[in-house]
This record gives structure tokens, sequence and C-alpha cells, in this order.
């Protein structure tokens, strides 16, 4: 590996920007306004801000993108490390046109402290936004446009005289002279920042595999990688078309267009849509390289382990040969696999389930064995199973598992010894004892926060009751929003409303509560949801109450304030505190917060009561499409001759084979096909240590039944025989015939045609063991 080395100002990265690409193991642009904010920060007052590693390849083309698509000049040098800051410059200086711009938040400077308005400190110094002197009239005395001079303007203008600032001057609300004084050192700052320097160091002569690995290292010690951006890198390593099969994948899933309410940036790739986590939320990049990795476990035939289902897989060097000798319509093939998954999932949390806005999405590491059923049963994708996975999506998100329970959830949707209506079950029980009644209800209880994934879950439950905004024509304040009210759904830019506005509970739990913090004015009991329109400051509820007593009672059942039982309890409790705090009058705060309290408490009590009802509608919809009265009945679609069975491994690298897979490929009846497949899970545990009684490898594959290596069974589809050994005396031999019901014989090999039953065996395998005793020695 040959390099050089080298240092380049801001300016010259600047210029260098048409020659830089991103390789295809890159992660996409991950930094916010927040980080990007912080460089500025940081080359404005000259703190030290790292190195860049470049990678010179014979091919830059071929291992990458552009940063600038539209860049005329042919492409040299490929970014290993500085792709976020190299990236975050670009955007911040070259966004000539772009309706937002960069702008020096005046307030924040430690001149201002005591004076500047607190809201407006708590941004930072620089902040992106609309251009102050291009806003309209309106606009131009709201908090986030006073006090901000744009980038371009400062470096336009080396005195503070200069007319080009007279638009901004009479949008700065501090001391004129003071701002005046500090001028000069504010435009030398900003002027600066070009002239800042990067030290460089330029790799040459290195593979694709060694770049994968130095990027790796570089980012192995910190936070700055996150490990499934590490893993993406090492398959891109393996297979280098994994970056456009994401892509791919990210169309399928989510679409192309945009969202409307998206702000389109400039400097975005458009490969940065398939890598970053921000529109999607969690149902993202994260997700999407941990479910090809579970999908390569399963058809690779990678024995499972508690790290299977991490991206740990990835650094495994048997995994790393296995995946790297795919052909590349082999890897495809996967991919392809794993996209199935993902939209079915997607598909599902929309319709039933009402998660059309993936922000409210609690996390998706309670979907993981969802994802392992559809990846071992590919057949849960027909519509007749859609409602059953919602049920089942819906009971994970409630349960709130830990890892221990999730793994073992997982381990059930992937056991190959199971059908599928014999694993759902399984794991409903499992979930059975985390949904009870006084279980649901200390979780709702102590759902405290605003981003509790009880809050969120709250959207789908408001969503599947038809939720709309309230009434229009009674919000407090002028307003443009106009009739009728919008539905509670992703075009809505839904957003969290305190019933008791945040700024009232203040008057009543003061200090101790905090808007990001745990307490009960958090509680989902405290929360429903609106329209970001609706919940505006300017023209919106903001921190006011609703006049809740005017709404439909169709309305108020949606943003559960009313049901049948309870009847309008919760709603009396929510128009005394509003009555009590609009009439100006002393507020007791021992009174008012019984009264909040209670209203909290109450209202909970609806919402899960909701949440029980909905997934009673759930179970009866999945038992209407499956042609049964009750889930406890699933566990008859197991007998049915189209019952779902496991997947084969379509690319099995590892020798080790699921013996259930094998029975599957011997012809047998459902029944037959069970019971083998139950005594073979009988005897799969090593009898000593050390000893296996399943020989995998090649076929014939050997299934030793007894304790002792005394009798075999031989399989090798389509044929299955019995194999003794000649020491086995004749009475056990004609009694093992006998108990399968096939015709005795002294050959050491008995041909096993369709057998009656298995059970039999199975019930006596321990006798059998006790009269070997006798004869041998365990070996």
């Amino acid at each position: 590996m040959s390099s050089q080395t080298a240092e380049w100002t801001v300016a010259e990265v600047l210029k260098r920007v048409p020659e830089l690409g991103i390789p295809h193991f890159q992660r996409g642009m991950v930094w916010g306004e927040d980080s990007q904010a912080a460089l500025l920060e940081s080359l404005y007052y000259d703190t030290p801000c790292g190195s860049f590693v470049l990678w010179q390849p014979e091919d830059c083309q071929q291992h990458g993108i552009r940063l600038d698509p539209a860049a005329p000049a042919a492409m040299r040098y490929l970014v290993i490390d500085g792709q976020q800051r190299i990236r975050s410059l670009h955007s911040v200086f070259g966004r000539e046109g772009d309706a937002r711009t960069w702008c020096v938040n005046l307030a924040v400077l430690p001149e201002f402290a005591r004076k500047a308005d607190p809201q407006q400190r708590e941004l930072s110094l620089f902040v992106l936004t609309k251009d102050p002197a291009l806003r309209p009239e309106v606009e131009r005395n709201l908090p986030g446009a006073r006090n901000l001079l744009p980038l371009r303007a400062i470096e336009a203008a080396a005195f503070w005289t200069n007319p080009s600032l007279d638009p901004y001057r009479p949008l700065i609300k501090l001391d004129i002279a003071a701002v005046e004084k500090l001028y000069p050192t504010l435009y030398k700052g900003v002027s600066g920042i070009r002239t800042r320097r990067f030290f460089v160091s330029i790799q040459k002569e290195t593979g694709l595999a060694e770049m994968v690995n130095l990027y790796n290292r570089i980012n192995s010690g910190g936070k700055r990688v996150e490990v499934e951006e590490r893993a993406f890198a090492r398959l891109v390593g393996m297979q280098p078309d994994t970056f456009k099969d994401l892509k791919t994948a990210f169309d399928e899933v989510h679409g192309k267009a945009q969202k409307a309410d998206d702000i389109v940036d400039p400097m975005a790739l458009e490969r940065d849509e398939a890598l970053k986590r921000q529109k999607e939320r969690a149902f993202g990049f994260k997700l999407f390289v941990r479910v090809f990795l579970q999908v390569c476990q399963h058809h690779l035939g990678f024995p499972q382990g508690r790290t299977e289902f991490s991206f740990e897989l990835a650094e495994k060097a048997s995994f790393i040969g296995a995946f790297g000798s795919l052909e590349k319509e082999e890897a495809d093939a996967l991919w392809a696999e794993s996209r199935r998954v993902l939209r079915q999932v997607r598909n599902v949390l929309r319709d039933p389930l009402y998660v059309d806005d993936l922000r409210f999405l609690p996390d998706t590491s309670a979907l993981t064995p969802v994802l392992q059923l559809l990846i071992h049963y590919p057949r849960l994708d027909e519509d007749r199973y859609r409602p059953l996975l919602a049920a089942l999506i819906l009971r994970l998100m409630l349960a709130e598992l830990d890892t221990r329970r999730l793994l073992e959830l997982v381990a059930i949707a992937g056991d190959p010894n199971l059908v599928a209506m014999r694993s759902i079950p399984k794991m409903l029980g499992v979930l059975k004892e985390r949904l009870t009644p006084s279980a649901l209800s200390a979780r709702l209880q102590q759902a405290n926060s605003i981003q509790s994934r009880y809050v969120l879950l709250l959207y789908w439950l408001q969503r599947s009751l038809g939720a709309r905004d309230f009434l229009y024509e009674h919000v407090p304040l002028k307003h443009s929003m106009n009739g009728p009210e919008r539905v509670l759904q992703e075009s809505a830019n839904a957003e969290k409303q305190h019933l008791l506005p945040f700024i009232k509970a203040q008057v009543l739990y003061g200090g101790e509560v905090r808007r990001g913090g745990s307490h009960l004015v958090n509680n989902l009991g405290n929360l429903t949801y609106i329209s970001h329109e609706l919940n505006d400051w300017d023209g919106g509820l903001g921190e006011r109450f609703a006049r809740l007593g005017l709404e439909s009672p169709t309305n108020l059942k949606a943003h559960l304030m009313v049901d049948e039982r309870r009847g309008e309890r919760v709603l009396k409790d929510y128009e005394t505190l509003r009555k009590r705090f609009e009439a100006r009058d002393p507020v007791s705060a021992g009174g008012a917060r019984e009264a909040f309290e209670r209203m909290v408490r109450r209202r909970r009590e609806i919402i899960q009561s909701a949440i029980e009802g909905w997934l009673e509608q759930l179970d009866r919809a999945a038992c209407e499409s499956l042609g049964i009265g009750e889930l406890s009945q699933l566990a008859q679609l197991a007998h049915q001759s189209d019952r779902l069975e496991p997947a084969v491994p379509k690319y099995p690298k590892f020798p080790t084979v699921a013996g259930a897979h094998v029975v599957r490929r011997l012809g047998y009846t459902n029944v037959e096909e069970d019971h083998l497949i139950e005594l073979l899970s009988m005897r799969v545990r090593p009898l000593k240590k050390n000893k296996k009684t399943w020989y995998d490898g090649d076929p014939p594959y050997r299934w030793q039944l007894t304790k002792y290596k005394k009798i075999w069974l031989k399989l090798e589809p389509p044929h299955a025989m019995l194999r003794f050994d000649p020491s086995v005396p004749d009475e056990v031999r004609r009694q093992v015939c006998e108990l399968l019901g096939v015709a005795p014989s002294v050959e050491s090999h008995v041909l096993l045609e369709p057998v009656p039953s298995f059970l039999a065996l199975m019930q006596r395998i321990a006798d059998i063991d006790t009269q070997l005793a006798g004869e041998a020695k365990p070996s």
C-alpha cells in the first residue's frame, strides 16, 4: 500500500469537490444540521477538525459515484474518511439560489448573553434558515428571523457600514453599537473559515478489500460509523453490487417519490436515500442490512446462534468465505428475498396497522421474529395471513420484550422442525403473559416520556379509530385553517399535543417537569395527536387548551376522551382544568393536580380498553380469513395438506443440514413426517459429551436412534432405511420393525416404505436402550 500526504484548505477542498467521489461501501450523508453547525463553529474558532483519507484507484467510476453529479471533471479520488465534513462544507458554501442559507446567530455570542432572547439563545451559533431579508413581512418578527446575518453577506462586507448589510440591520434587536464594535471580529472569523487546513492522506495502488478493511479500522474505535455501516462495507467488499441491490430495496419498499413536506437538500446525492436513517426512521438502512444478514444466515445454511441475528455475522470468517463465494446472480437473489420480506412487513404496518408515518414506529427489533417467520415460511406473504401477521406484530410491539425473549421467539420462528401453524401458536403463548390486563396496565402507567413506545403506538390506535383535528372554528386565535378538519394521517404531519398544555403543567409542577423528561405530564394519558398545522404556535393551538366540549362524539371517541364504559368522565375532568386556568383566578395547585392526575388515570384506562378491543378485532379478522373460530385453533391448520412448511436453504455453504429438511423430502404423509421429525428432535442432543446423534455432511445422513451405537436411521432422499449393528439381538430387531409396522428382516439394512406411525417407536426408545445396555458398554 503506497500513499502520499498533503494539506488542503477549506477553499481547496471546495475547489476539488468535482474530483471527489464516494465509494459504494461508504455510508450515506448522516450528518444533520446540528452536526454541520458544530463543524462551522469549530472552523470559526479555528479548532482542529481532523484529517481526510482518500483512495486513488485506477477506475473511480467502478467503485463509487461522484460527490457532485453535475461536475464536468473526471473523478480522481474516493473519500474513505471525511465524507461528512467534505459534503457538509460543499452544502454550506454551495447553496447559491437555495431558499435557505447558513446564518450566524448573533444572540449566541458571549457579548449578548444577558440581553438576547432566551428562546433564540437555545439555537446554535450557525443556523440554516430562510434568508431573514427575504422573509415575508409577517415573519420578520418571529424569533427565528431576528439577529441573524447570512455567511455570504458577512463574507461580502468587511465593514459593518457596507450597504449590502442594510436589509439586515433593522432585524438586529441587540445593541447596535455593540454589534458594530464586534463586527470586525465576526468578519475575521467567518472569512477565515475558508483558510482552515486539513491533513490529507491519499492511498494508491490499493484494492477494494484492503480499502474496506481500512475503512472499518478507521471507524471501529469510535462511534462515528455504526456497526451496521461497517457490516454494509464488508458486504460491498465481498459483492460489489450490494449497494445497487440496497438501493433497489429502498425503491421497492419505500418508493422513489419524496414526501411533499420534506425539505429537499440540493447537495444530497441519490444514494443517500438508500443509506440515510432520518427519512424512513427506524424502517431504514439499519433494518435493511440486518434483514439481509438474516436471509443470508438462512439460505446459506449458516449455523444458528445468538449472534447470527446481529451485524457480527458479517465479521465471521466462515460467513465471509461463504458470502464471498456466491455468484452475482445468487447474491442478487438473496437481496430479492430480503425485499420480499421487507415489503410484506411494510405493507402489514400500513394496512391493517395504520402505520403510514414511520416516525411512529417505536423500533424494529420487535419485528425480528416476524421477519424470521417470513424468511422461513415464504407463503405467509399470501393475503389470507396478513391479519394474523398484524395481530402478531401489534402484540410484539406492546409486549416490550428484552433481548433474551426476542431471541427465544426468533428461534421458534426459525425452528426447522416446526410448520408455520405450530410455530406461531408457540410465539403467541410466549407473548401471552406479557399482555395480561395487569401487565399492560403497569407498562402504560410508566409511559411517562413523549418518546415512549406506547406514546408512539397511540398514533396507530388513533388512526385506526379515524381521529381528525379538533374543530378549527374554535381555535382560540386567528388562523388560516379551513375545514374540513384534517384526518390524522401522514400528510397531516401529525404531532403530539399535551391535553393539559405544557406551560400550564409547569404551573402545577414547577421546575420538576421537562418536555423531554420522564414525568406524569408526558404520560400517554395526557397526550393526543393532531396535525402540525393545528399544533403550530403561530395560529394553531400551541400551548392553549382546545375546546373539546364542542367536539363531535365520534372525534372525542377517536381521541380517546370518551368511551361507552366510562362515559364523559375524562372530558369533564379536562373541562374542569380548562375553566380553572382560563378564569385567571388563583389556582389551587393541590386541587388542580388531583383533577389532572385523575384525568390521566381515567384516560389511560380508555386507551388500554381500546388497545385490547383492537387486538380482539385483529384476532377476529385473522380467524375469519383463515376459516377458524379462534386463534387457539391455529394448530389445526398444521394438519392441512397445503400447510406452510419451512423453506429449504437455497445456497447451502455449510455441512450442517437440519434433519427436518431431509425428512420432508422422503414423501411421507404429514402425520408420518411429523412423528419422524419429533423422533429426530428427541435425539438431536449429544448422548455423550462431544458425541452427535445426527451426522449431516453429505448424504446419506445418519441419525443415531439409540443411546448406544446400535441402531441408526439412514436418510438418503427419497429413501429411508434402518441400519442395525450386527450385535443387535434378533428380538430387538424384530421389536423395532414391529413398532414401525414394517416386515422384520435379518439384514443389516431395512428399507422403510411409508411408515404408518413413528409414535410407537418414540414411546419405546428408552426401553430399547435398556435392553441394549446388557449387550454393550456405552461407546
